[in-house]
């Protein structure tokens, strides 16, 4: 079984070769949580729904780790003055940070193993 970086890491050059595919959505398997990655232009948004982010707790932890580990600053998505997604953008030459991002937002945050298998989808 591959651990969760070597999945992330195969679907994300995946993605990064298809032209007609807009999102990577990377979910745990059997919880409820998971994160999407779109291409917008040439750079990378990673969007982490408000919906799994149930607590107070887990929001200040995601902004906390995407600041202080990896200088990101979150665009909020806002729709009719409701904070639907936290958002973060990385460049083309971000690509390979944005992997370990996505794998630090499910051990750190989410508190799973790193051999969590994980469910990855393009759309």
């Amino acid at each position: 079984m591959a651990s969760m970086i070597e999945q992330i890491v195969q679907k994300m050059n995946e993605y990064k070769q298809k032209e007609k595919v807009s999102f990577l959505i990377l979910e745990a398997q059997g919880l409820p949580f998971f994160i999407q990655i779109a291409k917008v232009s040439e750079d990378y948004l990673l969007d982490v729904p408000r919906s799994v982010l149930y607590s107070q707790t887990l929001i200040g932890n995601l902004l906390e780790l995407l600041s202080s580990k990896y200088r990101k600053s979150p665009v909020e998505n806002v729709e009719q003055e409701r904070l639907i997604s936290y958002q973060f953008r990385f460049t083309a030459g971000e690509f390979n940070k944005l992997c370990y991002v996505a794998q630090d937002v499910f051990v750190v945050l989410f508190q799973m193993d790193k051999s969590t298998e994980l469910n990855i989808s393009m759309r």
